[in-house]
C-alpha cells in the first residue's frame, strides 16, 4: 500500500493514523504561542492510541492563568524547554 494510491473504498479500520496535537498560551492565533506538541499514533480499530512524541516548548512569555488552568501546563513545566 502506498499513501499516494489509497483506494477511496478502503475501510479505515486497520489503517495507521497519526494525529498532531498542540497546546497554546491562548485562543487568538495572532497572539497565542505553542507550549506543547504531541503526536499520537494508532491503528484504527486495532490498537489503543499511544503517544509517539511529546515535547514542551518555551513560549517566551509567561503562561496565562487561563491557559494553565485548561492545559495543566504552567511556567515551571516549560521552564527547561
Amino acid at each position: 500500500m502506498t499513501w499516494t494510491s489509497l483506494d477511496p473504498s478502503t475501510p479505515l479500520r486497520g489503517l495507521p493514523l497519526a494525529c498532531i496535537d498542540t497546546e497554546t498560551t491562548g485562543k487568538d492565533p495572532a497572539e497565542a504561542r505553542v507550549v506543547e506538541v504531541a503526536v499520537v499514533h494508532a491503528v484504527l480499530g486495532v490498537d489503543p492510541a499511544a503517544t509517539a512524541f511529546r515535547s514542551y516548548v518555551q513560549p517566551g512569555i509567561p503562561m496565562p492563568a487561563d491557559a494553565s488552568r485548561i492545559t495543566g501546563i504552567d511556567d515551571a513545566t516549560v521552564a527547561g524547554a
